[in-house]
């Protein structure tokens, strides 16, 4: 545990040498085309959507890089015929989370576990409230 609280600590030190942060958002990405469907029955479809919005991170010290940062926006979209009870589940959700894979995953996977997580989520309220 001494040695945890030691990396920690070296960590923050390191960090906090950088000088200020700069927070700046470069491009909201959102493919309407990137969707995951879920056919509930013959004509309902309940749409998951998933867009990804990236910031860069810089800092005031010469020698700190700078880092492109990824967050992502998960919610769903319910088509015609779906039944309310289902919708109400998904209405006014969302989900804004960061990555979950390591940093070299591509797009692609971090877009598959941030919809994941939203799935994740609405079922285990639906289960709580069961």
């Amino acid at each position: 545990m001494k040695f945890k609280n030691l990396i920690s600590n070296l960590c923050d030190v390191y960090e906090s040498s950088k000088g200020i942060r700069i927070l700046q958002p470069i491009e909201i990405i959102n493919d309407p085309n990137h969707k995951y469907s879920f056919h509930l029955s013959d004509d309902t479809i309940l749409n998951i959507h998933c867009e990804e919005e990236r910031y860069k991170l810089s800092y005031d010290k010469w020698w700190a890089r700078d880092k492109i940062i990824s967050v992502y926006r998960v919610y769903a979209v319910s088509g015609n015929g779906v039944h309310p009870e289902i919708s109400d589940k998904f209405k006014n959700k969302e989900l804004i989370i960061s990555n979950l894979w390591h940093s070299y995953a591509n797009i692609e996977n971090q877009k598959k576990a941030a919809i994941n997580a939203f799935i994740d989520i609405i079922l285990f309220h639906a289960k709580k409230q069961a």
